[in-house]
């Protein structure tokens, strides 16, 4: 599913929703109340625009050839679902939960960091974590994982241009 560039899905703001607490100091309940807020009013709005986003996706994939594989988009869709709270949309490590992350994340669309790194690399880093990252492993098949590897590549790509 694609986001529009302003909102977050549940499942982000979950995940965003760890570093806030921390960052304000909230109580379990209050962290709580908080982001069942915030999931509410992202489940509506993905209900609300199901119906547009689809038309969108189907301009998307006739309009830019890229999008028309199976690796492309389904990357797409695991990293705006994964990576975005930490790596930001563009991928350049300024996602919400960045802040209070030290290292900060990597900018994945850096030229130093897209030719420094194999696919193989790559893709281990992302089954295994690396410093602050968590492994995703467990949580993506190794088809998922090879998916958003063409997406990291896809991202450096478009930051070229």
């Amino acid at each position: 599913m694609v986001q529009p560039a302003n909102r977050y899905t549940a499942d982000q703001w979950e995940s965003i929703m760890v570093d806030m607490m921390i960052l304000a100091r909230m109580t379990d309940d209050e962290a709580a109340a908080v982001l069942d807020f915030l999931k509410g009013g992202a489940k509506r709005v993905a209900q609300s625009e199901a119906e547009g986003e689809q038309r969108v996706l189907a301009r998307l994939a006739s309009s830019d050839p890229t999008l028309t594989g199976t690796a492309v988009p389904s990357g797409a869709e695991i990293y705006a679902k994964e990576c975005v709270a930490c790596h930001g949309k563009a991928g350049e490590g300024d996602g919400p939960a960045a802040v209070a992350l030290n290292p900060r994340p990597t900018d994945l669309t850096k030229a130093e960091f897209q030719q420094g790194r194999t696919d193989d690399q790559l893709t281990e880093v992302i089954a295994k974590g690396r410093k602050t990252m968590p492994g995703y492993g467990k949580r993506l098949t190794p088809e998922e994982i090879a998916a958003l590897v063409a997406y990291i590549r896809e991202l450096g790509e478009k930051a070229k241009q």
